[in-house]
């Protein structure tokens, strides 16, 4: 029930004295983790390293999973569109938590920068649009990397985890309201002075007092974690605990994993390997890992 209401909505009323902590604990509560830092790209398909605090990345989506090859589609990525009709909200902070609200935005793909008159702006109301699942389908996933994933990626998968799975909004809606509550005027000629929006972001004013951001938005991911002894990637991580993801395994019928070391192998790469630069105690994914059957 709450994944439904998520999906269709996605709302977020902030009244708390840290409306910042409720964002995140929004995200979190249906089973994503938040986004710690601004990254060009956050969707599935990414790999990463290092901890949930400060994560590495190592490779873009597309480069170990590519939407197709040679002109033919590999149809691992898929779309969860499931919603119902949006309404809105508003936001209501002040000044301080306005910039801090801002930059909690920014995290995932960073989208704008605070502008010289944003400290005029005492209320937001921020709706999101749009919001669903995207993606990559374990069947088409699985015949992938059997057939057709390069070594280096599969040495890659070996120490570092991917995003599996994220949670994205089609569009954001703002409106900005003054100390006495009236509406502030919004024009593409004014718009810079309280939100810097950066290059590549398609965004339009609506009626001269909404801003809506129209380039889509990953706000929430799940790791997937292909382990060594393993022929498909079954632990999801969507929770983080002590500065650590915490690995689940997902499979429903498991086999017996009494001989299976639960966390880091310390066996090492051949030295010839030429992913060895990257595959340092300061990157390898399982030294800020738990996993559980």
């Amino acid at each position: 029930m709450k994944q439904t209401i998520l999906l269709g909505l996605l709302i977020f009323s902030f009244v708390s004295c840290n409306p910042i902590n409720t964002f995140f604990k929004e995200i979190t509560s249906y089973g994503y983790i938040p986004y710690p830092s601004p990254m060009e790209t956050a969707g599935p398909g990414t790999i990463i390293g290092g901890s949930p605090k400060s994560m590495s990345w190592i490779a873009a989506p597309d480069s170990c999973f590519p939407d197709q090859i040679n002109g033919v589609p590999t149809n691992i990525r898929r779309i969860d569109k499931t919603s119902i009709p949006s309404k809105e909200r508003k936001v209501t902070t002040n000044g301080k938590f306005n910039v801090e609200m801002i930059k909690a935005l920014n995290t995932g793909m960073p989208t704008f920068k605070i502008g010289a008159k944003f400290s005029t702006v005492e209320t937001m109301a921020l709706t999101f649009k749009g919001v669903h699942i995207e993606y990559l389908d374990t069947v088409y996933l699985l015949k992938f990397y059997n057939e057709k994933l390069s070594e280096t990626c599969k040495d890659l998968l070996n120490h570092f985890a991917f995003i599996i799975q994220a949670l994205k909004v089609d569009e954001m809606e703002f409106k900005f309201y003054d100390r006495k509550g009236a509406d502030i005027q919004l024009s593409v000629n004014n718009i810079k002075q309280f939100l810097d929006i950066n290059a590549g972001v398609d965004f339009i004013v609506e009626n001269k007092v909404s801003l809506i951001i129209k380039t889509p938005k990953y706000i929430g991911y799940q790791l997937g974690r292909w382990l060594k002894d393993e022929d498909k990637p079954l632990y999801r991580a969507s929770k983080i605990s002590l500065n650590k993801w915490v690995f689940k395994n997902i499979a429903v019928f498991n086999k017996d994993r009494n001989s299976f070391s639960m966390f880091r192998n310390s066996e090492q790469m051949p030295e010839e390997s030429k992913l060895q630069k990257f595959l340092s105690d300061d990157y390898d994914i399982d030294d800020f890992s738990n996993f559980i059957n």
